[in-house]
């Protein structure tokens, strides 16, 4: 079995982490001693590199194992970000609002590929 990182769900990990402590994401750049550029790609779907991710991982107190996946989804990534895009565009909602649904978005699509699994 091949374990292939999901930055989407670790990135929303992360955002529930920040929001939590009540700290800005340059905070948790600062703070984990990485690039506020990594969390900018991270954001986008993309993989922080290993040092990256291993200070995110020591300034979270964040496991690897519950992030690493049998397969990579990089479709259902794309339809997360474009999904999460859309809210944020949406002038009806606030941020706070937006981002709720976001890890509302991320958290169903996380369980929906289990669902057909359970017996």
């Amino acid at each position: 079995m091949k374990g292939v990182f999901n930055a989407v769900r670790f990135y929303a990990a992360l955002d529930e982490a920040r929001r939590r402590r009540d700290l800005q994401w340059r905070d948790i750049a600062q703070q984990a001693g990485i690039s506020p550029s990594t969390l900018t790609r991270m954001k986008d779907g993309r993989r922080p590199d290993v040092d990256g991710l291993a200070a995110l991982l020591k300034w979270s107190g964040l496991q690897l194992e519950p992030f690493l996946d049998e397969e990579s989804t990089p479709a259902q990534d794309a339809y997360i970000n474009v999904a999460v895009s859309y809210l944020r565009a949406d002038p009806h909602l606030d941020k706070k609002q937006q981002e709720a649904l976001a890890t509302l978005i991320r958290g169903a699509w996380d369980v929906q590929p289990k669902l057909h699994t359970i017996k």
